[in-house]
Order: C-alpha cells, then sequence, then structure tokens
C-alpha cells in the first residue's frame, strides 16, 4: 500500500489490519520518484515473495484546458497518471504473469470524454484508461479492468 500523506496511510493501513488481520506493507513516498516506485515493488517482494496483482489509484486532477493551462501542472499529471502506473506494472508484470493475477486501473470518467475544464484530466486518464486493450497482455492470460470514478471534492 502506497501514499504520500502519512495520516491518511496509516490510517488506510490501520483500517486494512483491522478488517483482514494482517498489517499491510506500506511504502510513504511521492508516486513520480522512480525510486518509490522501486520500493514499493522491493517492500511487497520482501514480505510475499510475489505479486499477484497491481492496483493503480494515484490521481491528482488539474482544472483547466489548454487556453490556462501550464505545461508542469501537465507534466505533473502525466506523472502521476501515466508515468507512475506504467513504471510499476513493468516492474510487476513477470510476477503477475506468472500468478495469472490482475492489474487494476483506476481512472476517470473523464478519460471517456473530454470534461469542460478538466482537459489535462481527460487527457492522462485516457492513457491509463487504454491500458486494457494491449494485446500483448491479452496473450498473457493477464487480467487488466478498468474503474471509472465520477467527480469528487476530497484531500
Amino acid at each position: 500500500m502506497h501514499g504520500r500523506r502519512p495520516d491518511k496511510l496509516e490510517e488506510v493501513a490501520r483500517e486494512v489490519a483491522e478488517l483482514s488481520g494482517h498489517a499491510p506493507v506500506t511504502v510513504l513516498g511521492d508516486i513520480q520518484d522512480p525510486a518509490v516506485r522501486s520500493t514499493i515493488i522491493r517492500a511487497t517482494l520482501n514480505k510475499f515473495f510475489t505479486i499477484d496483482g497491481l492496483v493503480n489509484n494515484a490521481g491528482w486532477a488539474s482544472v483547466g484546458g489548454w487556453e490556462n493551462e501550464n505545461l508542469e501542472a501537465m507534466q505533473h499529471m502525466l506523472d502521476i497518471h501515466v508515468l507512475g502506473p506504467y513504471d510499476l506494472c513493468r516492474k510487476a508484470l513477470p510476477y503477475i504473469i506468472k500468478n495469472k493475477g490482475s492489474i487494476v486501473m483506476v481512472s476517470s470518467i473523464a478519460s471517456m470524454r473530454a470534461v469542460s475544464g478538466k482537459l489535462p484530466l481527460s487527457f492522462s486518464n485516457s492513457v491509463k484508461t487504454r491500458t486494457r486493450s494491449e494485446k500483448k497482455i491479452s496473450w498473457f492470460l493477464l487480467r487488466v479492468f478498468s474503474i471509472f470514478t465520477g467527480s469528487w471534492n476530497g484531500s
């Protein structure tokens, strides 16, 4: 389990431990950092010796369109919605294939069509959503699912 906010990560880890009776592996850090992504995989393998599944749920939204969005915000969104999940899938894939596991890509309904004022979100999530149609993945009998969430105002 990964998170960038220690308070929220600890809260969810406590819930998981209470419900399952097992303390989850937790990694604190920014998903944009390649070292954090490597730590997620390494920590999981250190505890469980393999990986059966991966849920890519990191997200961040910037409001704006082409006329008022800056490239730094777009790069930030692509790092979180595209590069981070891609790298985690790439690192976990050998184990998930071996175990006939699954990958879940949590996306947004904004990935299905452009949403006014949320063009960067629509663009970056559409890339993540399209992962499930990758032909090489289906050749390995690997299941890739997409879950589409709606808009919400949360922290």
